[in-house]
């Protein structure tokens, strides 16, 4: 499930635009402060223009220097220049207040399928295996892996709870990887993801699966 950062000062508006694109991860924030620290976490990125400790098409030329994920400015300044300002800050699209929730979906969507945000992200439930950042989120907990760790979690989170042979496992990664090499990856994958409410249960003699909480 792609993540989308809003970053919007009036809390109203962030959350109503939250329930339009609720088939997303969505998390809202009212500052560039908050922005800058949270950026990371997103694979689209919402900007007011007006915000309280700052502009808008300011963040959005930081973010461009940092990422070149999708940026969609939204503003009650529907002025040409305006626009123009917001693309040559970097924007991708760029909606004038007042927000049609219709309009809104429609635009992201459009930039997450023209961008590919969705190519290499593996998702169950509330989880979702980046296999391109090695990120592994449950909701707003996030846990920085390795890629052959990504690439267990995401074997995992396919079957769904059902688990998973170890032989499969080694067979995806490295024919070369022991069943003791294998069992060390897993003894830290579970040590990284303590605190995240994902849980790699079972052995090798019976094959792993993961439950969320």
């Amino acid at each position: 499930m792609p993540s989308i950062l809003i970053v919007e000062d009036d809390w109203s508006l962030a959350q109503a635009m939250k329930e339009f694109l609720s088939d997303y991860d969505v998390l809202c924030v009212q500052t560039m402060e908050q922005a800058v620290r949270e950026w990371k976490q997103a694979d689209l990125f919402l900007l007011d223009v007006r915000l309280p400790d700052g502009d808008g098409i300011e963040l959005a030329a930081w973010l461009r220097t940092v990422t070149g994920k999708p940026i969609l400015m939204i503003s009650g300044c529907g002025k040409e220049s305006d626009q123009l300002d917001g693309y040559e800050a970097g924007a991708d699209d760029y909606i004038v207040k007042p927000v049609s929730g219709a309009i809104l979906l429609a635009k992201v969507r459009a930039l997450i399928n023209r961008t590919g945000i969705q190519k290499n992200l593996v998702t169950w439930k509330r989880c979702v295996a980046d296999l391109d950042t090695c990120q592994l989120r449950n909701g707003q907990k996030v846990a920085e892996l390795s890629r052959s760790e990504t690439e267990i979690v995401a074997l995992l989170l396919q079957a769904q709870g059902n688990p998973v042979s170890s032989a499969v496992i080694r067979s995806r990664l490295s024919r070369e990887l022991t069943e003791s090499s294998l069992s060390s990856r897993i003894s830290e994958l579970r040590r990284k993801l303590k605190e995240t409410g994902i849980q790699v249960e079972g052995r090798a003699s019976r094959g792993y699966s993961v439950v969320i909480s």
